[in-house]
């Protein structure tokens, strides 16, 4: 038997992303993304899934992003992101917001050491089903950059 997906729609959809800089130490950034698709099955589709296919129908609706990133003095920088994604329908994931920090101190051209904590709030998944999903939990690491 030949399946054949014959699925079609329009997406209507907004991204927008911007920066600020107020000083030469501060910098702000934000974005949003938002999107609605409406697919239907073509005459003819001999997709068994059809619409409701994990790999069609498994998008947020909606992310938001905030990030201030500022120099706290000569060689040292500090970031704080804020995020959200919105849930996913197809397995249903909830959604999320988290955060990350990082604090980098550049000892030369070459070499930068940082510290990060990520996914600060609390821990959240971001795809996969209830029994298969993986789990991103609150995380501390040390990071060394060396660029020739």
């Amino acid at each position: 038997m030949l399946f054949e997906n014959r699925i079609e729609g329009p997406v209507h959809g907004v991204e927008m992303w911007t920066t600020w800089q107020p000083t030469s130490a501060l910098r702000l950034s934000g974005g949003v993304t938002a999107f609605r698709k409406h697919l239907r099955l073509e005459p003819g589709s001999t997709d068994p899934v059809g619409i409701n296919n994990p790999q069609l129908a498994n998008d947020p609706g909606h992310q938001w992003m905030l990030r201030t990133s500022f120099n706290v003095r000569p060689a040292h920088d500090a970031d704080f992101l804020i995020r959200h994604v919105g849930a996913l329908p197809n397995p249903a994931v909830p959604g999320y917001v988290t955060g990350d920090v990082r604090y980098a101190w550049r000892l030369g051209p070459e070499l930068e050491l940082a510290l990060k904590a990520l996914d600060i709030f609390e821990g959240h998944s971001e795809f996969g089903g209830t029994t298969t999903r993986s789990r991103f939990e609150r995380s501390v690491l040390f990071q060394v950059i060396w660029a020739r």
